[in-house]
């Protein structure tokens, strides 16, 4: 039979990082103290005031451990990211419930199974990096969260099951939580590089790189940058690129952005990059009869799930 608690790795991220940890205390470890706390790596003996100190620290990491083999633990790092151990229920609903209170906008799960480095020694896991766990059986976000994303219709669209729940939450889940070591990570591989900082991922990562230099006819009207298409393919990092432009809100210090719109002379290629360009809100227009028509907002697709998570 399943355990009916797992070894649980949470790493949230928000506005208010001493909201975050002060609530995770009182949630998690209420009346408890510490057996360690270690400030910049160095080992101090918890007092009365630990949690005062803790939060008081912003320059450095400091960790506070509650068990003698430091499986329970609460980390707060200088990104502003809290990062906790502690056993919780094996339960979708339950983890989806904690998170609807919790204060975050972010959140990684790190992965249930240790095994998964001797399982396939290659594999690096990606991450939201700044102190994120490297992906395990799922992420999380809250509100402004979902900004990080190059659409809300990215969580739709992917290889993981996505749980939607109050205080706009999406829960994505990467595998089946009751599955084998070996199985999950077969589940979770497409779903990791998806949302991954990845040139085909969905996440747009702080302080972006751009790769490609986005040119076209720019409106300063309707703070558009409108880019020909023509006898070429888009390559996803220059989709990534555009995201993370509308993002920023603005081309140069003097041209602000609101959206970008690709045109293509030919439909078929329209029609080849539609879903593409639907999925990350980025306009789609072609000429018909010599007339430009945007085809975007007419597109439905319908999502479909993993096999593992019908089976």
């Amino acid at each position: 039979m399943t355990d009916p608690n797992m070894q649980w790795g949470v790493a949230l991220e928000g506005s208010d990082p001493q909201a975050t940890l002060r609530w995770l205390v009182e949630r998690v470890w209420a009346g408890r103290r510490p057996e360690q706390l270690v400030v910049s790596y160095k080992a101090q003996k918890p007092k009365s005031d630990w949690l005062a100190r803790l939060s008081a620290y912003v320059k450095g990491t400091v960790a506070a451990y509650f068990t003698p083999d430091r499986s329970e633990s609460l980390i707060a790092y200088p990104t502003g990211v809290v990062a906790a151990r502690f056993s919780f229920l094996r339960d979708l609903a339950a983890v989806r419930s904690w998170l609807e209170e919790a204060p975050f906008e972010v959140a990684s799960f790190a992965t249930l199974f240790p095994e998964w480095e001797t399982i396939d020694k290659n594999y690096r896991p990606p991450s939201f990096s700044r102190n994120h766990f490297p992906h395990g059986w799922g992420c999380a976000f809250k509100g402004e969260g979902h900004s990080n994303l190059v659409s809300r219709r990215w969580l739709e669209f992917g290889p993981w099951v996505l749980t939607r729940g109050g205080n706009d939450l999406s829960l994505v889940q990467f595998h089946a939580l009751d599955a084998s070591a070996k199985k999950a990570l077969v589940q979770a591989k497409p779903g990791h590089k998806m949302m991954g900082i990845d040139d085909e991922g969905g996440f747009l990562q702080r302080l972006y790189v751009f790769q490609t230099a986005l040119s076209g006819l720019y409106s300063s009207k309707e703070q558009v940058l409108r880019i020909v298409v023509l006898g070429r393919e888009l390559a996803p990092v220059e989709l990534l690129d555009a995201c993370a432009a509308r993002q920023q809100g603005e081309l140069t210090k003097t041209q602000p952005l609101r959206q970008i719109a690709y045109v293509f002379p030919n439909p078929d290629d329209a029609r080849r990059h539609l879903h593409a360009l639907w999925l990350r809100e980025l306009e789609c227009w072609t000429v018909i009869d010599g007339l430009e028509q945007r085809l975007d907002t007419e597109y439905r697709p319908s999502p479909d799930l993993p096999a593992w998570a019908t089976a």
